[in-house]
């Protein structure tokens, strides 16, 4: 029996405090890591805490001290591309289930492709998009096609932010993921190619009244590859999805346009993706503060995602549908949440497997999964909605 039930990697992070916060409270035995002890005692000096907790000064290259002794280890720790690969990988080997909460669609090819088989062999669930990148999306998704229970789903998504920053680790993330594109290509070079609808690139919303550009973030391919899960394991037809963000006016376009573009031909080189990292706030609009936005600012910021569904009921009707759902900031206090409720959630799943109960686990030998291939069938929009993240049908 391992000696612990969460360890919590990059605990010395900003996002990693909300995390904390969260998880110390649902009974678990936790310990804390990272690679500065002070700054972990720093996170939990803010947040008063009165529990003792065990904590470790590890890096990347030792890391296997605490995958040996825990159940699950959640990984706060970006951007991904740099240290997560090596994470993962001691995770598998120590048969130690992993959560995170990357928004890097590169690192999240590269481990399925190097390590998918390894993680099902051993048993180990890996689970990648476990924050705001991407369980609104995949687990809204999967909750509007049930409730509608319809043939030939599909669905578009417009995210909305309000008052909202931009955390450190995704600007960077963008940054490199940008610049390594080529790569990603290479990866999904032998990817069976399905014919999908057209998807729009940039039009006007007529039911908000706004302009929206394609959400160029994780959802998307996070949503369709739980569909094909999903649809592997006889737990549900598939569908297709479409991810937008909204930008607002005219004018906010032209500025979202000229800055994506300029981020997107700076990152291809070397010096270009050294002036991005040295001003983030330039390239962000100042949505980007090097050590995070204030408390009261976090406190101020809110997301929401508008599904609107479509489908063919059995008597040949077309039947339309919306779904909202909205909460608090999404970079932390969303992130937070849904990470802190996935674990929970998967820590349980595996309790009721090793006691012989019949879970969504017990169709899958492990692997690498999105959130709603393992927790589609689970009570974690249930728990999500007590903690502010709303799912509402409309």
């Amino acid at each position: 029996m391992k000696e612990y039930d969460i360890i919590i990697y990059g605990a010395s992070g900003y996002t990693a405090r909300f995390v904390i916060e969260r998880l110390i409270k649902e009974q678990k035995r936790i310990a804390l890591a990272g690679r500065s002890l002070s700054n972990i005692n720093k996170n939990i000096i803010s947040l008063d805490l009165k529990e003792d907790i065990e904590i470790f000064e590890v890096t990347v290259d030792n890391i296997d001290i605490i995958t040996s002794k825990t159940k699950v280890l959640v990984n706060c720790c970006g951007p991904y591309i740099f240290t997560g690969e090596k994470i993962v990988k001691s995770c598998i080997e120590h048969r130690t289930h992993y959560l995170d909460i990357t928004g890097e669609t590169l690192f999240i090819e590269r481990i399925l492709n190097k390590y998918g088989e390894m993680a099902k062999r051993n048993g180990v669930f890996i689970l990648n998009c476990c924050g705001f990148d991407s369980v609104p999306a995949d687990m809204g998704f999967e909750y509007l096609k049930k409730h509608m229970n319809v043939d030939n789903f599909e669905c578009e998504s417009v995210m909305s932010l309000k008052n909202s920053f931009v955390n450190v680790a995704t600007y960077q993330s963008l940054i490199y993921g940008l610049g390594n594109i080529q790569e990603l290509r290479k990866l999904r070079r032998n990817e069976k190619k399905v014919k999908n609808k057209k998807i729009k690139k940039i039009f006007y919303n007529k039911l908000t009244q706004s302009y929206c550009v394609i959400f160029m973030g994780t959802d998307a391919s996070v949503v369709k590859r739980s569909q094909n899960m999903l649809e592997e394991h006889d737990l549900s037809k598939k569908g297709e999805y479409s991810a937008y963000f909204e930008v607002g006016s005219l004018k906010n376009l032209i500025l979202f346009m000229f800055y994506f573009g300029l981020i997107y031909f700076l990152s291809k080189f070397k010096f270009g993706r050294k002036i991005l990292l040295a001003f983030p706030g330039f390239f962000s609009c100042y949505r980007i503060k090097p050590n995070g936005p204030t408390l009261s600012e976090i406190e101020n910021a809110s997301f929401s995602i508008v599904f609107w569904g479509k489908g063919v009921a059995s008597n040949g009707e077309i039947i339309r549908n919306k779904l909202k759902i909205d909460g608090g900031d999404p970079g932390y206090i969303t992130t937070a949440t849904c990470l802190t409720h996935c674990t929970v959630v998967l820590l349980n799943m595996l309790e009721e497997k090793e006691m012989g109960i019949k879970n969504s686990l017990s169709l899958l030998e492990g692997g690498i999964f999105t959130p709603a291939s393992v927790f589609s069938e689970t009570d974690l929009i249930d728990r999500l909605c007590l903690k502010g993240v709303n799912f509402n049908i409309e």
